[in-house]
């Protein structure tokens, strides 16, 4: 079985935008920047033995806010300066109640069949409860990115300030 590094996207690859008071997606190209640590940290999980799979959640899709096409030119740029293996994409709103927006596993799922990923020997990376909620209902352990939705509703088993604190974090728990 493989071991794997799931990561959120926005707020842990991805710098969130503010928008109207609150950290959100970006919706376009121009407010797309990936993290500056995203790269390093990316090739440190890979040297470690992790494979690298984003699980986002995106309902700006269904919402109307951001297109289909504009995520796919985002997961393309994604792709092409960070060494990921995969990305799951969720376009559903909440109020779709589908079985992949996190806290749901069904992304988390696909990409352990797909992969042949064994959730007990793998890390979560995210900056929201429901990253930390997803990654206890598949049997991970989770690394909250503080700074995000640190809302402390669901205790992840470690914190991190930055990606780059993230992969020593790794490195000490494998």
């Amino acid at each position: 079985m493989t071991k794997c590094i799931f990561l959120d996207r926005d707020g842990v690859l991805v710098k969130s935008v503010l928008r109207n008071g609150q950290l959100d997606a970006p919706f376009n190209l121009a407010e797309f920047e990936i993290v500056k640590d995203a790269p390093d940290a990316v090739t440190n999980f890979k040297k470690l033995g992790y494979l690298c799979i984003v699980i986002s959640n995106q309902p700006g899709i269904s919402l109307g806010q951001i297109s289909q096409t504009e995520v796919e030119l985002m997961n393309q740029k994604l792709l092409a300066q960070l060494l990921l293996d995969d990305i799951y994409i969720c376009p559903h709103s909440h109020l779709e109640n589908c079985e992949c927006q996190k806290p749901k596993i069904g992304l988390f799922l696909k990409a352990i069949q797909r992969w042949e990923i064994d959730p007990k020997i793998s890390f979560m990376i995210g900056d929201r409860d429901t990253d930390i909620q997803a990654a206890k209902k598949v049997g991970c352990r989770s690394i909250l990115i503080t700074g995000g939705d640190d809302s402390g509703l669901t205790e992840p088993d470690f914190y991190a300030t930055s990606l780059t604190e993230a992969v020593l974090v790794v490195a000490q728990n494998s």
